[in-house]
């Protein structure tokens, strides 16, 4: 979205003009829902494309502005929370891991 790089490129400069190093997190919990609906998250090795894709958009975009990246922010999460135990989103668990029912998906396959 020509827009959106716009805004954060914008944004990045506006922050180094007042002396702040911006630090880009490229995963916050954040997977657009087409994302999930089609590989059910990060479950299904296809998301691997898209996210390389992503990131190289950025780093091309914003890599000669920005010196600190984190890709994936609290992987922990993620997996135990998200994929694991079905607490956080996505919800997905595995049983009989899962703290609630894991009607949301089986992350176990």
């Amino acid at each position: 979205n020509p827009k959106g790089l716009q805004f954060y490129k914008s944004f990045i400069h506006e922050l180094k003009i007042h002396g702040i190093e911006p630090h880009v997190t490229l995963y916050h919990n954040d997977l657009p829902q087409v994302l999930e609906d089609e590989y059910e998250g990060w479950t299904d090795r296809r998301i691997i494309d898209d996210f390389t894709a992503f990131a190289n958009v950025c780093f091309r975009e914003f890599g000669e502005a920005v010196k600190f990246w984190t890709t994936i922010n609290e992987p922990n999460m993620l997996a135990i929370g998200g994929y694991d135990l079905g607490f956080v989103p996505p919800t997905h668990c595995s049983p009989p891991f899962g703290l609630f029912n894991c009607s949301t998906g089986n992350s176990s396959t």
